[in-house]
């Protein structure tokens, strides 16, 4: 017995890359992959540190090291 090809494996393969294709040209996935880490980032249970070190860097310490 002979099903349609709608039913294999490889129809169902590409059509979920055409759909992938043509959901990368569109905001749609960059949306879905930002609210990902927003929730990931609000799941996260750890308290920010206060040993924080800022260092700065100008064209007079390049040039005193040469790189």
């Amino acid at each position: 017995m002979k099903s349609g090809f709608w039913k294999s494996d490889w129809f169902l393969g590409l059509a979920v890359a055409l759909l992938v294709f043509f959901a990368s040209g569109s905001g749609l996935l960059q949306s879905l992959e930002r609210k990902a880490c927003d929730m990931g980032v609000q799941a996260s249970s750890r308290t920010p540190t206060d040993q924080i070190a800022v260092i700065a860097i100008d064209d007079a310490g390049i040039a005193n090291i040469e790189r």
